[in-house]
């Protein structure tokens, strides 16, 4: 049975490097060869550990955030565009413009005011003047039987 890996000093910036890249636990306790048990008791023991992956993962949603923020309400960055003239490239600098995107919109609103935009419509169910919903049961007649017997 091989040995379970040490925590060395070395795995914080390693940790952090793979979390920029968008790791999560699972995937970082791979990397090491340790199970997600190991990570965890790596992060109680080693509170440098802890802090790295806590900031490196908040690095990674901020980044995250931004690009969605961004989807959301359009924006434009600087391109090079290239073009072939008299047989010479010719590099023009432009600007590509990325108009909003809806999609990144509603997935933004209903995470951010999910009150206000969520999709789930509750419905209450009640009696009369929202009070108590009664239930009253009627005896069935037999099959067969005739209950109105007036002849």
């Amino acid at each position: 049975m091989a040995a379970r890996p040490r925590y060395r000093a070395d795995y914080c910036a390693q940790a952090a490097k793979l979390c920029a890249l968008g790791a999560g636990e699972d995937d970082i306790a791979a990397f090491f060869g340790i199970t997600r048990a190991t990570l965890d008791a790596w992060k109680e023991r080693h509170d440098g550990f802890r802090a790295v992956l806590d900031e490196a993962a908040s690095d990674a949603d901020r980044d995250v955030e931004r690009s969605l923020y961004e989807r959301a309400t359009g924006y434009s960055h600087p391109e090079d565009k290239v073009f072939a003239n008299a047989g010479k490239p010719l590099v023009v600098a432009t600007t590509k413009h990325y108009p909003p995107d809806p999609t990144s919109m509603m997935f933004w609103l209903k995470n951010r005011q999910p009150a206000r935009w969520r999709d789930k419509v509750e419905h209450q169910v009640g009696g009369r003047g929202g009070g108590a919903i009664t239930v009253e049961f009627i005896k069935a007649p037999k099959p067969g039987h005739d209950d109105d017997q007036s002849s």
